[in-house]
């Protein structure tokens, strides 16, 4: 369990300090989108590096001390991380798609705030569960599927012009990331039904 409390802690400091650095690349530089193969800021490179060093400290981490059968989603979606990333941070192009896809740490935030407050027993019912179960909901929607369908969009619409090997990347990185989503999405509702029974035994009071 203090293994646990830890990992979980390191994640949430990554998903804290990625998130608002990658909207700080945004502040720094509005149009960080406006071309995306090319586009390059060393702020944006630096906060792409930090991040692909910490999934691939957290997938070592899940492959030593954790039964692969249990992380199967956390080993497919950090491979999937760790070569996309890796891509853009070596060969320093795509480096706005990574600040893009970053967006959805913003959401890891509350997610990985939601397994602290469980851990430390906090009831589904409370105040504080409460609140984050809306922010977590809502961020998932906004930063996380929104985000991941923007992505998507992008490759498709601009598949000619992306290099076969980013672009065969790019493709199946997309279609696992919006498997594990989905998967993890329903799992986040289901797990949290009691979240939403406290709320509607409120509304009844």
């Amino acid at each position: 369990k203090q293994f646990r409390w830890y990992n979980i802690t390191v994640s949430l400091l990554h998903s804290t300090i990625t998130s608002l650095g990658a909207l700080y690349c945004f502040y720094l530089d509005p149009d960080l989108t406006s071309d995306i193969s090319r586009r390059f800021t060393p702020a944006a490179h630096l906060i792409s590096c930090l991040s692909t060093g910490y999934f691939v400290y957290d997938f070592t981490e899940a492959i030593k001390r954790k039964k692969i059968s249990s992380t199967w989603e956390i080993i497919i979606h950090h491979t999937v991380v760790i070569i996309c990333f890796g891509i853009a941070v070596f060969s320093h192009q795509y480096v706005s798609y990574v600040i893009v896809a970053l967006l959805c740490e913003i959401n890891s935030v509350f997610l990985h705030a939601r397994q602290l407050l469980n851990l430390s027993g906090v009831s589904p019912c409370s105040g504080v569960y409460r609140f984050n179960g809306i922010l977590n909901i809502s961020t998932y929607v906004l930063f996380r599927i929104c985000t991941l369908a923007w992505m998507t969009r992008w490759i498709v619409l601009h598949r000619s012009s992306i290099p076969q090997p980013f672009q065969t990347a790019g493709i199946l990185g997309m279609m696992v990331m919006t498997v594990i989503n989905v998967i993890l999405f329903a799992r986040l509702l289901f797990k949290d039904y009691k979240f939403v029974q406290c709320s509607r035994r409120q509304t009844w009071l």
